[in-house]
């Protein structure tokens, strides 16, 4: 749990753990790289239809990329759950 004045210990300490976790180096890199960002995409024109352009949704993903965002939602619950209540109402809008 953080505790003020405390934090490189509990940085390193959070990040040890992380990194134990399984995929913790797919965590770790939604820490320092941040969330997965959905992308927008073609959908090829066919007989009937034209070329669009539309936001990738949850059935476009690869299994890669939907192992990356379950990371992302993972990484955040750990930090989450090691903060005291005072400092989570802070950053729970961010």
């Amino acid at each position: 749990m953080l505790k003020k004045g405390y934090y490189d210990s509990w940085k390193s300490r959070i990040l040890l753990y992380i990194e134990g976790k399984e995929n913790g180096e797919m965590l770790l890199d939604s820490i320092y790289i941040g969330p997965f960002q959905f992308k927008e995409i073609t959908v090829p024109a066919t007989e009937t239809t034209v070329e669009t352009k539309r936001m990738q949704e949850l059935k476009d993903l690869t299994p890669k990329e939907k192992t990356r965002r379950s990371c992302d939602i993972k990484a955040t619950n750990i930090i989450l759950l090691g903060l005291p209540s005072d400092i989570y109402t802070l950053v729970n809008h961010h």
